[in-house]
């Protein structure tokens, strides 16, 4: 295993490709990424967590802007074909069993929260596997905080999964279908 130093060693050409590759793959998901997170905002924009939702969306739309640029300063461009998959596999997933068909459901919070965090781990892995790859400003990014905003949105969506969940499991009172 390599340690982080400021200056990493240049890839080789085949980690080069590798690479490339891995950034594309991430920038393609990170579309899909960024659109579950307007969705979420949109949907609870009057929940006690909009104003985070909103905080958070916009984090996620700059990481993405953080990416592309790293992309391009690395030369890995390309990925279209990626991104318009990831894209619809992210509309696709609306289209989930979540107790309700024309309306939000409380299992749509839910979801949507671990779709988030499971997007915001990734992208934080990233951030930290770039910085083993090019060191820690490799790129012109501050990796470093990258990770520390991907480590303050992943405490967001936590709280807000946590109460995603109160809200849709709580129970509703008594059955009324119950015997007595």
């Amino acid at each position: 295993m390599r340690t982080t130093s400021s200056a990493a060693a240049p890839p080789t050409s085949d980690a080069t490709q590798l690479l490339h590759i891995y950034l594309r793959d991430h920038w393609a998901l990170a579309g899909a990424g960024a659109a579950l997170a307007r969705r979420a905002h949109r949907h609870n924009r009057d929940t006690p967590w909009g104003h985070q939702l909103e905080r958070v969306a916009r984090d996620i739309a700059d990481d993405q802007e953080q990416l592309d640029a790293i992309r391009h300063a690395l030369a890995a461009d390309g990925g279209q074909a990626r991104r318009v998959a990831a894209l619809g596999a992210e509309r696709l997933a609306r289209l989930k069993l979540n107790g309700r068909l024309l309306r939000y459901s409380p299992l749509s919070r839910v979801y949507e929260a671990e779709g988030l965090c499971s997007g915001i781990t990734a992208k934080r892995q990233l951030w930290l596997a770039l910085t083993e790859a090019v060191g820690p400003s490799g790129a012109g990014a501050d990796l470093g905080a990258l990770v520390e905003r991907a480590d303050d949105q992943l405490a967001t969506v936590a709280g807000f999964h946590r109460w995603a969940v109160t809200e849709a499991f709580q129970p509703a009172g008594p059955d009324p279908h119950e015997a007595r």
